[in-house]
C-alpha cells in the first residue's frame, strides 16, 4: 500500500533514539517531581489534606510537584546531560524554554506498560491568569487520542474481573 512502517518497528534508528531519550527524561522528571513533593511542606499539605489523597495513591500514581522557579527541571536535566531539544521532544518545556509545569502538582501519564509518556498538572494557587490544568502537548511518545489515563494501574484488575467500563 506504500505505507512506510519502519518508524513503528524500530527501523528508523534516529526516531528510536529520540523516543528512548524522551522516555529517560520523563522518567527522571517523574522522580525529580516526586522528590520535590516530599520536600515541600505546603505542597504535602495541599496533596494530602486539601486534595485528600493518601500515601498509597500518591505512590501508585507517582504524583509529584514541579517547583515554581521556572527553570528547576531544566537545570536538573541539563546537569544530567539532556539537551533542550530532548526536553522539548519529551514535552517538558514551555514556549520560552522553561519548565512547562512550574508551580503545579504533577501526575504522570503512563502507557500500558507503566512508562511515563507525559504529564497532567494542576496549579496549586488561585491564579486567574494561568490555566487550572496543563497537559503535555502531542509528542513523539504522547498522543491524547491513544491514551487512557490510569489504564496501566487498572489493567490487572480488568484482567481479573474480565470486565471494564470506559467513559
Amino acid at each position: 500500500a506504500g505505507v512506510d512502517l519502519t518508524k513503528y518497528h524500530g527501523g528508523d534508528l534516529q526516531v528510536s533514539r529520540k523516543k528512548a531519550r524522551a522516555r529517560e527524561a520523563l522518567a527522571l522528571a517523574t522522580k525529580y517531581y516526586q522528590a520535590c513533593l516530599v520536600r515541600n511542606k505546603d505542597v504535602c499539605e495541599y496533596v494530602f489534606y486539601k486534595r485528600n489523597m493518601n500515601k498509597k495513591t500518591v505512590e501508585t500514581f507517582r504524583i509529584g510537584y514541579a517547583p515554581s522557579s521556572g527553570r528547576a527541571l531544566v537545570d536538573f536535566l541539563t546537569k544530567r546531560g539532556f539537551t533542550k531539544k530532548e526536553m522539548e521532544d519529551a514535552g517538558l518545556l514551555n514556549r520560552f524554554g522553561g519548565d512547562l509545569f512550574k508551580g503545579r502538582m504533577t501526575i504522570p501519564l503512563m502507557d500500558i506498560g507503566g512508562r511515563v509518556i507525559g504529564f497532567t498538572a494542576r496549579i496549586l494557587t488561585n491564579d486567574k491568569n494561568s490555566p487550572k490544568y496543563l497537559n503535555t502537548p502531542e509528542t513523539i511518545l504522547y498522543n491524547k487520542g491513544r491514551h487512557i489515563f490510569g489504564l496501566s494501574q487498572a489493567k490487572d484488575a480488568i484482567r481479573r474481573s474480565e470486565f471494564v467500563v470506559v467513559v
